[in-house]
C-alpha cells in the first residue's frame, strides 16, 4: 500500500487534463504572439466607427476574421458598437454543444459589425485572441 504522502504525486485524470490544457494554452499564446506581423495591421480607424472605444488590436482581429469567413472586403465592414463584457467562461458565453469551457471570468468585448446589409455580433477576450460569433 502506498503511504498517503506519495498519493499526492500520482496524477489523476483531472490533473492530467488541467496540465494538458495549460500546456496547450501557453503554446497557442506563444505561437499567436510570434506569428503576429505588424505589417499586416491596417489603420482600423478608417474601417471602424470612430465612436467605438474597442482597442485597435481587437477591432483588427474581428474585422479580419469576419472578412475571411464571409469574403467581404475589410473596406465594406464597419464596427458600429463595442461594449466591454465579463464573460462567465473561456468559451465567451458561446459554448457549442458538448464543448468543455474553462470556468473563469474572462474580460472582453461584445463587438457589433455591419456590412453588406448584415450585422454580426462577436464575443472576444481583451486582446482579440479568442473570437466567437453569436449564432
Amino acid at each position: 500500500m502506498t503511504p498517503p504522502a506519495q498519493n499526492l504525486l500520482v496524477p489523476t485524470p483531472i490533473k492530467l487534463l488541467i496540465h494538458t490544457l495549460i500546456v496547450v494554452l501557453v503554446t497557442f499564446e506563444a505561437i499567436a504572439v510570434t506569428s503576429c506581423d505588424n505589417s499586416t495591421m491596417k489603420n482600423t480607424d478608417q474601417i471602424t466607427n470612430q465612436n467605438t472605444n474597442v482597442p485597435s488590436v481587437v477591432a483588427q482581429a474581428v474585422l479580419e476574421d469576419l472578412s475571411q469567413q464571409t469574403q467581404i472586403p475589410l473596406s465594406k465592414l464597419t464596427i458600429t458598437k463595442a461594449k466591454k463584457e465579463l464573460w462567465s467562461n473561456g468559451c465567451l458565453d458561446l459554448a457549442q454543444e458538448g464543448e468543455f469551457c474553462t470556468q473563469a471570468i474572462v474580460p472582453g468585448w461584445r463587438v457589433f459589425v455591419s456590412g453588406d446589409d448584415q450585422t454580426w455580433i462577436y464575443h472576444t477576450d481583451q486582446q482579440g485572441r479568442s473570437l466567437r460569433v453569436e449564432p
